[in-house]
């Protein structure tokens, strides 16, 4: 596996900048993997479907479907759960989702976007800002390049780690060159927001 550089900053404070630093990523990269919990807001507002996540996997027999697993909200979570992200499975309430039109509470994105399964790059990149902008919040990660057939082409190319129970953005790439020409538009938002080097 190749060697790569990589530059760590602190995630910008607020919500419209860290959404920004999302909507930076370039359209024409391949793949998303994240995982976003909704917010207690939401859950205060009757809004959130309990326990009820819509998971989105490239390489699936159920490319898209909707899955119970016992969450709480991003707040109510320690920053190891929430990188861990894991819960007892339970029974998804897809009444809450098709008939009260209910948001879910936590999406689940496996490598979206490759090979346009099952939507387009361009397509996730707009459902994670949607969700973003609701007040989700969890883990992200945007990849340059991907093969199912060869996985760690993901971690051979310039990818973005976004991490917000560690406050943490890392971009990785394996040059000067490819840093400059697959992460261009997402380097000037970086220095347009003045975001710091990352220090634990």
């Amino acid at each position: 596996m190749a060697n790569l550089l990589d530059e760590i900053y602190n995630l910008p404070e607020k919500d419209r900048d860290r959404v920004e630093i999302v909507g930076a990523i370039p359209l024409n990269w391949q793949a998303w993997n994240a995982k976003l919990l909704a917010p207690r807001a939401l859950y205060e507002s009757g809004e959130v479907a309990f326990n009820t996540g819509l998971c989105l996997a490239s390489h699936s027999v159920s490319p898209v479907c909707y899955k119970g697993v016992m969450v709480q909200s991003w707040e109510d979570r320690t920053s190891k759960e929430l990188n861990e992200f894991d819960g007892t499975p339970t029974k998804p309430e897809l009444l809450d989702i098709f008939r009260e039109k209910k948001s879910p509470a936590f999406l689940d994105l496996d490598y979206v976007g490759w090979e346009d399964n099952p939507m387009t790059f361009a397509e996730g990149h707009d459902l994670v800002m949607h969700y973003l902008t609701k007040g989700y919040r969890g883990w992200i990660n945007a990849y340059s390049k991907y093969s199912y057939q060869e996985s760690s082409l993901a971690f051979e190319h310039a990818h973005v780690d976004i991490n917000h129970a560690y406050g943490r953005l890392v971009l990785k790439f394996q040059n000067e060159l490819e840093k400059n020409g697959k992460m261009g538009d997402l380097l000037i938002k970086v220095h347009e927001l003045g975001l710091q080097d990352y220090h634990q």
